[in-house]
């Protein structure tokens, strides 16, 4: 699911700013390497792993502060649906 939303970022020929295009690199790094996953399922367990924690670590500490005072910007927001998709999916 992150791919189809990454892969299409990184050839947007745009300005980046420096975080979002690490963000965006690590995340297109992370899809192209669950897409191994499908072919060798057991090896790729750490990375979903990773992939799961993260996004755990990301919206305990980050947005749920954030968003209790109602302090949640639009990036964060757009981050943190990202998270939650990644989490029904």
């Amino acid at each position: 699911m992150i791919g189809w939303i990454i892969w299409p970022l990184m050839f947007n020929q745009r300005p980046w700013d420096n975080m979002h295009s690490v963000a965006c690199s690590l995340l297109a790094a992370l899809s192209a390497l669950a897409a191994l996953g499908i072919r060798y399922p057991i090896r790729m367990l750490p990375l979903l792993l990773f992939e799961l924690l993260w996004k755990t670590i990301w919206l305990a500490a980050i947005a749920l502060p954030l968003w209790s005072p109602h302090k949640l910007d639009g990036d964060a927001m757009q981050t943190g649906m990202g998270c939650k998709r990644a989490w029904n999916a």
